[in-house]
């Protein structure tokens, strides 16, 4: 799939409502600019890697949260 932007959709209890890729290919990329707009709090059970290429982000899991600074990433 092409790099987009991702629209997160979450129902009351935060679980992510969007599917990502198709059938033949489940998977999707993202560009998020989250000095514009936040990405709220949800959950999936799909696998989730992030890397940070600017600045840095703040990532909630759980009751932790991290700093995640440029060039490093995450996945959970």
């Amino acid at each position: 799939m092409a790099l987009a932007v991702c629209e997160t959709i979450i129902d009351e209890q935060g679980k992510e409502l969007l599917d990502h890729g198709t059938a033949l290919f489940p998977a999707a990329c993202y560009y998020d600019n989250l000095a514009l707009e936040e990405v709220p709090w949800h959950w999936h059970e799909e696998l989730e890697a992030v890397v940070v290429t600017e600045g840095r982000a703040i990532v909630a899991a759980g009751t932790e949260k991290y700093v995640v600074t440029e060039g490093n990433g995450f996945f959970y």
